[in-house]
C-alpha cells in the first residue's frame, strides 16, 4: 500500500504478540500479528510465528495453543523484524494494554540489534474507557463479547490485533470521529499518541550507585554473587552473569544467566539482599 492516500486511509497499525511468558526482559515472542486500519476499515495484514530460542512452558501453550513443535521451523524475531518494522513505520501503533506488547517489541528489537520504529502508541484499552464508560470491564475478551466484535479465536496474535482494530473503529463511531479532520482533532486534543520509547519499559537505564557492582559486571561480562529473596521470602545465594537491565514502572529488573539453575532468569534488583 504505497502512496499518501494509503497512509491517510490506514494511519494506524493494530499490533499483538503471543509470548513464552509475562516478562519481556526474559521471555520471548512466539507470534506477531499486525493489521493496518483507519476510519474506513481494515487493510493489509501481517502474521508470523516466531522461534523464541527457548522452550514454551506447557501452561502458556494451554493459553494460546502454540507449542515447541509449532515454532520449530519458524523464523527468528531478527528475521521477522525485517518485514515487521517497515510495516509499523510511519503509523500510529495500537495495542490493547499496550505496555505489554510494546515492551516485548522493544526487547526483541534490542536482542536482534534492530532499532524499534520511531512511532507513537495508543492503548485501545484506554480508548475503550473513553468510548464505552458503561462497560463493566475493559479487557479485550469482555469488549469483544459485549460489542459483538467478530473474532476467530482469542489469544492468537493476528485475531487479537484485528479485534483491537475493530474495537478502535467502533470507538471512533461512538465518539463521533468520522472524518480525517475529526481524527486530527481527536489525536491532538483527546488521545495524543505516546512515544514508543515511553511505553512499556526502558532498556539500559543508568543504575543507582547501590548497584554499581552490577553495572561493572554488565560492562565486563563478569560474574557477580548475589543473595536473592524471592516473592515468598526465601533467600538463596547464587552466581549470575548480568546480561541486561530494564526499568519497569520505577523498578529495576535484571536479565542474567544464573549459574545455579543454568538458565537465563529475571531478578528484581530491589530483592537483592547483598551483592558480593
Amino acid at each position: 500500500m504505497g502512496g499518501r492516500g494509503a497512509e491517510e486511509a490506514f494511519p494506524f497499525v493494530a499490533f499483538d504478540v503471543e509470548t513464552t511468558g509475562l516478562h519481556a526482559l526474559c521471555d520471548r515472542v512466539v507470534e506477531v500479528g499486525a493489521v493496518r486500519f483507519g476510519l474506513s476499515g481494515r487493510g493489509e495484514e501481517l502474521q508470523s510465528l516466531v522461534h523464541p530460542g527457548k522452550a514454551i512452558p506447557p501452561a502458556v501453550t494451554a493459553l494460546h495453543g502454540i507449542d515447541d513443535r509449532a515454532v520449530a521451523g519458524a523464523p527468528t524475531f531478527a528475521d521477522v523484524s525485517e518485514e515487521l518494522i517497515p510495516f509499523l513505520a510511519d503509523s500510529i501503533l495500537v495495542a490493547h494494554n499496550a505496555p505489554f506488547d510494546v515492551s516485548f517489541l522493544v526487547a526483541e528489537c534490542d536482542r536482534a540489534g534492530a532499532a524499534p520504529p520511531a512511532i507513537g502508541v495508543i492503548d485501545s484499552c484506554d480508548v475503550s474507557r473513553l468510548a464505552f464508560p458503561e462497560s463493566e470491564q475493559h479487557s479485550l475478551d469482555h469488549l469483544v463479547d459485549s460489542l459483538g466484535i467478530d473474532r476467530s479465536r482469542g489469544h492468537r496474535a493476528l485475531p487479537d490485533a484485528i479485534a483491537s482494530a475493530d474495537l478502535m473503529i467502533r470507538a471512533f463511531q461512538r465518539m463521533g470521529v468520522g472524518s480525517a479532520e475529526d481524527l486530527e482533532v481527536w489525536l491532538r486534543d483527546v488521545a495524543p499518541p505516546h512515544p514508543l520509547e515511553r511505553v512499556g519499559f526502558r532498556l539500559h537505564p543508568e543504575l543507582p550507585p547501590a548497584y554499581r557492582a552490577i553495572a561493572v559486571a554488565l560492562e565486563g561480562g563478569m560474574d557477580v554473587t548475589i543473595v536473592y529473596e524471592d516473592r515468598l521470602g526465601n533467600r538463596s545465594r547464587r552466581a549470575v552473569v548480568p546480561l541486561r537491565v530494564a526499568e519497569l514502572r520505577g523498578s529495576f529488573v535484571m536479565e542474567a544467566h544464573c549459574r545455579m539453575r543454568g538458565t537465563t532468569r529475571c531478578f528484581r534488583l530491589d530483592r537483592i539482599v547483598t551483592i558480593g
